[in-house]
């Protein structure tokens, strides 16, 4: 399946985010977010229910779902005139773009947003980006990731 939304394409059988034709890197909690936005984009979703369905697996704040939205936003291209993710004020998020859907019968054999949380393909492509403890900014020009972040995928790796 591919949902395309104004210059943007998300092809759900490579896990990938493209936007005017070329690939944007994603993590993959933001990457499972916009998934599920987009699937249910006919209503406003809850915080409690963004943060149960996205990070089920572990506790987190409400400040892990801001962040992944503007990650999100910024991969997106969105600015303040053109927006694909309307936030509605102690309520949640809404997918508010135009979709067209290609793909057909594969719609069926979809991956669910959790498909992309913890894949080692998924995550080549996006362990690059910047995360305020994991990498800095110069580190993650010079293509460079920390000496945490090595670690702490090497542990994520070991526990799945």
């Amino acid at each position: 399946m591919i949902y395309r939304f104004g210059e943007c394409e998300l092809d759900l059988a490579r896990g990938e985010l493209r936007r005017g034709g070329e690939s944007v890197a994603l993590q993959p909690k933001p990457l499972a977010l916009l998934v599920y936005l987009i699937e249910e984009r006919h209503r406003v979703i809850s915080k409690d229910e963004l943060l149960e369905r996205i990070w089920a697996e572990v506790a987190v704040t409400e400040s892990s779902l801001t962040r992944a939205v503007s990650v999100m936003r910024k991969a997106l291209g969105d600015r303040r005139d053109k927006s694909f993710i309307r936030s509605y004020a102690r309520r949640g998020y809404r997918f508010v773009g135009a979709v067209s859907e290609a793909g057909g019968d594969e719609a069926s054999q979809s991956p669910t947003p959790e498909s992309f949380i913890g894949r080692e393909d998924a995550l080549s492509t996006t362990a690059r980006l910047p995360s305020a403890s994991r990498s800095s900014p110069d580190n993650v020009r010079a293509g460079r990731t920390t000496a945490r972040s090595r670690s702490w995928w090497r542990g994520f790796r070991r526990e799945s």
